[in-house]
């Protein structure tokens, strides 16, 4: 099997099983052997070591002055409990009081990558989980006041005549590098400044399958129809709540119009001519976290 992309390893534990037995629950927060990671409006803890970023963690921690949130069980690490703990209202430099020695407060678009495989999938539950708390405060059916359950996973109504149950928001994108058997088609997206070239994405519609949103996208940006799609791989995308499910699509036809309210630019490019990219140039290539760039690599590589 192929290696997972960022963010999507399976060496966490996520400990679904867990999730409803409150007594165990309240048993791991209490133990000297849980960690906890804290969450600082979208930033986490890092210790810089001579390996990479590692995430910092603290143990049973004094941090209830500072807890904006209620706890979040992750899952676990090589049997280690990892929770997650929201002190996003405090200051700054109270919460790096209290991080181990030598700790800073990172974004994860910074250290992603970097991460080990289990720790960036661990990162990416805990922003996602904390961003949809912080979003989900009422009911989207009825508008009460929502409350957490099953150690952070759910969210309950309130109000008794609705009672509904909310999980977590996931918005299903696509994400296609498009070929015609030498060259890619890489465009540039006028709402992102700069100069990043990368594959066209978005979001599935409503009663639509994936093949039919690849379709779709690339007719509606770049106006070329597809004579196959076939799926790559897919990637949870913390940022803020996006599952990106990868494809690979050989163009029929080749006279590219651009959508001018959302692509900027698309060249076609051959291998050699990505191979000889550099730093700052006119044109970059995705970021080194995102299934794009994994995508972009793997075809100059003749992998794909």
């Amino acid at each position: 099997m192929a290696a997972a992309n960022v963010y999507g390893e399976d060496g966490l534990d996520r400990l679904v099983e867990r999730r409803r037995d409150t007594a165990w629950f309240e048993r791991a927060l209490a133990s000297e052997t849980t960690r906890f990671v804290v969450g600082w409006q979208e930033r986490l803890p890092v210790l810089d070591t001579a390996e990479g970023p590692r995430l910092a963690s603290i143990g049973v921690p004094k941090l209830a002055p500072l807890v904006t949130g209620e706890p979040v069980l992750l899952g676990a690490i090589e049997d280690a409990v990892h929770v997650a703990i929201d002190v996003s209202n405090s200051d700054e430099a109270d919460v790096v009081a209290v991080l181990p020695e030598g700790a800073r407060l990172a974004e994860l678009r910074e250290i992603g990558s970097l991460l080990p495989g289990p720790e960036a999938a661990l990162a990416a539950s805990h922003r996602g989980v904390l961003l949809w708390h912080a979003a989900q405060r009422h009911c989207g059916r009825c508008g009460a006041p929502t409350v957490i359950a099953e150690a952070g996973h759910t969210l309950t109504c309130t109000n008794s005549s609705c009672g509904a149950v909310h999980h977590p928001r996931i918005d299903p994108a696509v994400i296609t590098l498009i070929t015609d058997g030498e060259r890619v088609l890489l465009g540039r997206n006028k709402r992102r400044p700069g100069s990043i070239y990368t594959c066209f994405a978005g979001f599935v519609e409503a009663g639509e399958s994936l093949e039919g949103a690849v379709t779709r996208e690339v007719f509606e940006e770049v106006g070329l129809r597809l004579a196959d799609v076939r799926y790559h791989s897919s990637q949870p995308w913390p940022f803020p709540a996006q599952l990106m499910l990868g494809f690979l699509a050989t163009a029929s036809t080749f006279d590219v119009r651009l959508d001018e309210e959302e692509i900027a630019d698309a060249q076609w490019f051959t291998r050699d001519e990505l191979r000889a990219i550099v730093p700052d140039g006119p044109v970059q290539l995705p970021r080194a976290d995102a299934v794009a760039r994994r995508m972009i690599d793997s075809w100059i590589a003749g992998e794909i």
